[in-house]
């Protein structure tokens, strides 16, 4: 007897608590990775609120602070990085850094070895002063933005100096300081320069250096006191008054794809953009601010670096809040991972003063943090190969491919918001209404819903269309029948009347 209400009490443990280890699973599975990385993980849902994600790149070192060089066979200390500003990874995955202080930009490889110094000649011409940008072409030549020097210093690949360019003569440019900060080439050999305090966006020069105008200018974003004054002041009075200016470009990238990426610090709307041949910005409508409800990010975010790798995945780097962000090509949330430094709490993953970002052919992310006078390396997980993965079969209209992709996600962490979304609208084509309604449901996107919606309720009507018919006529037939009944039922009460 005891034995029976012992069974029967423990049955009933077991299925109070397993539910309860099951969702606990879920979270510990997050928790678990979490407990080996300094800093949380998360993606974003509708309106931008956040949700634990497995953790999508793991922290491995900081290189840069100390190189080394090869000296009859052996490595030995050389001088390292003080105050990096930016980093260019080239199509062998060598890193070429603008180090600063040091007034060279270094190439090493992915162990801190150096392989060659630019910048550190005899020759007057080829010496820099506080470099920051730097971008290397297709041809191995390497392009500096030579800040100090107010020019742009071009040097072929051993490191000699090349050739110059210096503010073109341009009336555009007259009242304009010109010092270049950052840097990209696109496949004609036309420079897109970001000039120092420049708020008429992107500067464009011909490959023979001629100005050929401003690219991508950011809109002036108006305070709430600027624009009652633009509804109340004369034009006159405004002139005279307002000092507000359009925000300067950050960073500039140009991508496989040849369109131009371009990032913005300090700005509360379009803080990153993805630019046409027109200067159409692609991401005009997208809302790249997150709730800040359980997220570390403080504010609007302040990207100063931008990078897109060769599937069109975009990197950005929050510099104020230390956050990396990843989006996909149409500027959908895939990551973000990172945290501030806290005091003189140096701890690698943790981000002091981020100012840079790149990333190699095995989708390894290069950050150039002033705080550590070096470069932090985050390597992959598989969680974050499957949402690319994933993610790139969709966006290449793949869709059956990607779906046990989106799928196996799922498994592993049931918020994922663009899974539920891909997975729904994957239905769709399919035209597996119900389940596509079950997937945009969980996806809160409104809209496909209301479609998938519409489209079910349209199927039932097909299929149900021979019996709405027949329902219809016996409805008629009835009401025709009831109708002729009364009418005779009147005249016979006529006819008895006395």
């Amino acid at each position: 007897m005891n034995g029976g209400v012992g069974n029967t009490y423990m049955k009933n443990k077991a299925i109070f608590t397993i539910p309860i280890i099951i969702i606990l699973s879920l979270y510990m599975g997050t928790s678990s990775v979490f407990a080996k990385v300094p800093y949380p993980s998360f993606s974003f849902g509708p309106e931008g609120k956040p949700f634990p994600i497995q953790t999508p790149y793991m922290p491995e070192n900081v290189i840069g602070n100390t190189l080394y060089q090869q000296d009859q066979g052996k490595l030995v200390n050389t001088l390292g990085l003080n105050n990096p500003n930016d980093i260019f990874i080239d199509k062998n995955d060598n890193l070429f850094i603008s180090d600063s202080f040091n007034n060279r930009v270094v190439e090493i490889n992915g162990n801190g070895i150096l392989l060659q110094e630019f910048g550190m000649g005899n020759n007057p011409k080829s010496r820099l002063n506080a470099p920051d940008g730097v971008y290397v072409s297709q041809n191995g030549d390497v392009y500096v933005a030579d800040t100090g020097n107010q020019r742009i210093a071009v040097y072929q690949s051993n490191g000699q100096f090349l050739k110059e360019y210096k503010k073109p003569d341009d009336v555009s440019l007259k009242n304009i300081m010109f010092a270049p900060i950052q840097l990209s080439i696109d496949e004609r050999g036309f420079l897109f320069v970001v000039l120092r305090g420049s708020d008429e966006g992107v500067a464009v020069l011909s490959p023979d250096g001629k100005f050929q105008g401003f690219f991508g200018r950011n809109v002036t974003q108006l305070s709430l006191i600027e624009r009652i004054k633009r509804n109340l002041y004369t034009k006159q009075q405004l002139a005279t008054n307002s000092n507000q200016v359009a925000a300067s470009v950050s960073d500039v990238y140009i991508g496989n794809d040849n369109y131009v990426y371009t990032c913005t610090q300090n700005v509360s709307t379009n803080q990153i953009k993805k630019l046409n041949t027109k200067g159409e910005d692609l991401f005009d409508n997208i809302d790249f601010n997150v709730n800040n409800d359980n997220f570390s990010a403080n504010g609007d975010l302040s990207f100063s670096s931008i990078t897109v790798d060769k599937n069109g995945f975009i990197y950005a780097v929050d510099k104020e809040n230390g956050l990396i962000f990843i989006y996909d090509n149409n500027g959908h949330i895939l990551a973000s991972f990172g945290m501030k430094l806290t005091g003189n709490n140096f701890r690698i993953g943790r981000f002091g003063m981020p100012v840079s970002i790149a990333v190699n052919s095995k989708g390894e992310i290069y950050v150039v943090d002033q705080s550590y006078n070096g470069i932090q390396v985050f390597k992959p997980t598989n969680f974050m190969k499957e949402v690319f993965t994933a993610t790139n079969l969709y966006n290449n209209g793949e869709y059956s491919k990607s779906k046990p992709y989106w799928e196996d996600i799922l498994k592993k962490n049931v918020f994922y918001y663009e899974a539920h979304l891909a997975l729904g609208e994957i239905y769709y084509e399919n035209q597996q209404w119900s389940k596509s309604l079950s997937e945009l449901k969980l996806a809160k996107n409104q809209k496909m819903y209301s479609d998938a919606l519409w489209q079910l309720r349209v199927v039932w009507v097909q299929k149900n269309l021979n019996k709405l018919v027949a329902a219809l006529v016996l409805l008629f037939s009835l009401f025709f029948i009831a109708k002729k009944f009364n009418i005779k039922l009147k005249i016979k009460k006529l006819r008895i009347k006395p």
